[in-house]
């Protein structure tokens, strides 16, 4: 009887059939102990969000004298659980005990390279991780025959580096073939990746495409039972919906994520519902709520930071203590921020020199302040944060109008304008000095709110990626529906709009 209880449940966690391992369960428990039965068990704990209970179930399951496959998938799973906690040493330490326990050049062996990359990006930093990567996997890579898997490792690490461009590219180049393979532990990856892709497209300032994927991210954690990913998904939206000046939706996703961040109390969960509640009141204006939100997350100087996390908050932070006349907390911020991109190899050349140069301002020391504007200025691309580009040219700005250059000042607040209107942020646009514009235009109302507001998530998911170019079938693939969906979807979409097709709809998306 055990025996066939245990097929049944491999069976099921192989399928991911959760409703029916959950129902299995008790004649579970009720096996022999063996690593067979508490990996299962574990996989069931794991995605029901009890966190704690799988670790118990797998740490046992490694050390029993087992079979070395069965031990190996223990350790394996237990590497992406660190991870998920961001515990990258352990994951190291399991994912290396995975490799002793797996033969060479078995596909076990090449699994557990890909999860020690993950845990190597945990442990020092999404540089690191991307350095073991390409040691053992040399550029180029076949984009013809690319391996999911190291796609999917390239994106995430490049997103724990800071590189938010590249890392939604190498995950779109995954998309949709996410489920792993050599090890069903692994879960279905897929709402894992489009939370990283959500919020690389706020920062990015791509956010209707970002709320796309927060939304996919939300319905496939639900169907997964994947609660640890549901406050942050929650916290992407809540910041968009923010950003545009929503606040009402914005305060219900920042309590819907806070709720399910107090079950899971993940450092991921807790830090970006954080982060969202600082988005709000930056785009309100209040930078006490800022330096509220932010602040217990850096009260140690950053250290309990993980080492994989790409501190994109951190500048916010700073940059509200400045407006709250904090010149001695912000500086130290500043220090503490430069030692932690250092030791993570991160690139924030740009936000460290834009807020050096607010710093200097305060100072009264208008040489320094200069040269920090122009180093800031030099080092800005467009794969930098969209809000800390517009609020370097907001800052630089008022330096050139405070020293009598006003067309200069003119000139830095139309590019500000742009990078907001572009993004349809107009919580900040709301916010930009208009005494500093007069020869500009005051900007139109954003139609997004008088006109796509009319659509629901879904509806609007839909109408973004039709927008693009993408066909029907294209989007259900993307939002994994089905074609009569997205058909019924646009329908209702085009009758809300009062249009007749996509030539319209891409002109009604294109005026913000």
């Amino acid at each position: 009887m055990p025996r066939r209880v245990l097929a049944a449940g491999r069976g099921y966690m192989n399928g991911r059939h959760l409703a029916e391992m959950r129902a299995l369960e008790p004649r579970l428990r009720a096996c022999p102990v063996s690593a067979q039965r508490n990996i299962e068990l574990g996989w069931l704990a794991w995605q029901s969000g009890r966190l704690p209970e799988a670790e118990e179930y797998l740490l046992v399951a490694a050390e029993l004298d087992a079979p070395a496959a069965e031990r190996a998938r223990a350790h394996l799973a237990l590497s992406v659980l660190s991870n998920t906690q961001t515990r990258g040493d352990d994951g190291i330490r399991h994912a290396n005990a995975a490799l002793a326990l797996s033969a060479p050049d078995s596909p076990e062996a090449q699994f557990a390279t890909f999860v020690a990359v993950g845990a190597a990006g945990q442990a020092e930093g999404g540089v690191a991780g991307l350095d073991l990567l390409l040691s053992r996997y040399p550029d180029p890579w076949p984009t013809d025959a690319l391996d999911v898997n190291l796609a999917w490792a390239r994106g995430m690490q490049n997103y724990f580096a800071g590189r938010f461009a590249e890392s939604a590219r190498w995950l779109r180049l995954a998309e949709g073939v996410l489920r792993g393979e050599l090890s069903p532990l692994m879960g279905d990856r897929r709402a894992q990746s489009h939370v990283i892709l959500a919020h690389c497209d706020y920062v990015l300032g791509n956010w209707d495409r970002a709320l796309v994927s927060a939304h996919s991210a939300l319905d496939l954690a639900a169907d997964e039972s994947q609660l640890w990913i549901t406050p942050q998904a929650h916290a992407i939206t809540a910041m968009i919906h923010a950003g545009r000046g929503d606040q009402v939706v914005a305060r219900r996703h920042i309590d819907q994520g806070t709720d399910v961040a107090r079950l899971v109390a993940t450092a991921d969960a807790i830090g970006m519902i954080a982060c969202a509640r600082a988005a709000l009141a930056e785009a309100g204006g209040d930078s006490r709520g800022v330096v509220e939100a932010l602040a217990p997350l850096t009260h140690d100087g950053g250290t309990r930071l993980p080492p994989a996390h790409p501190l994109f908050f951190w500048p916010s932070l700073i940059a509200a203590r400045l407006d709250l006349g904090d010149l001695d907390g912000a500086r130290t911020e500043l220090a503490a921020l430069r030692a932690a991109a250092t030791r993570r190899r991160l690139d924030l050349a740009m936000q460290l020199h834009w807020l050096a140069a607010r710093m200097t301002m305060m100072e009264s020391d208008s040489s320094a302040a200069a040269t920090e504007f122009a180093a800031a200025s030099n080092t800005e691309t467009p794969h930098h944060p969209i809000l800390d580009r517009a609020a370097l040219r907001r800052s630089h700005a008022a330096f050139l109008r405070a020293s009598g250059r006003r067309r200069s000042a003119h000139e830095q607040q139309a590019v500000a304008r742009r990078l907001l209107t572009d993004a349809g942020a107009a919580a900040y646009l709301a916010e930009l000095d208009d005494s500093a514009d007069t020869v500009i235009a005051a900007p139109a109302p954003d139609r997004r709110v008088t006109t796509l507001a009319r659509l629901t998530d879904r509806e609007s998911d839909v109408v973004t990626l039709a927008a693009e170019g993408r066909t029907n079938k294209e989007i259900a693939a993307t939002l994994f529906v089905s074609v009569k969906a997205v058909e019924y979807h646009l329908g209702n979409s085009y009758a809300k709009l009062g249009i007749r097709g996509r030539r319209e709809l891409r002109a009604v998306t294109a005026q913000h």
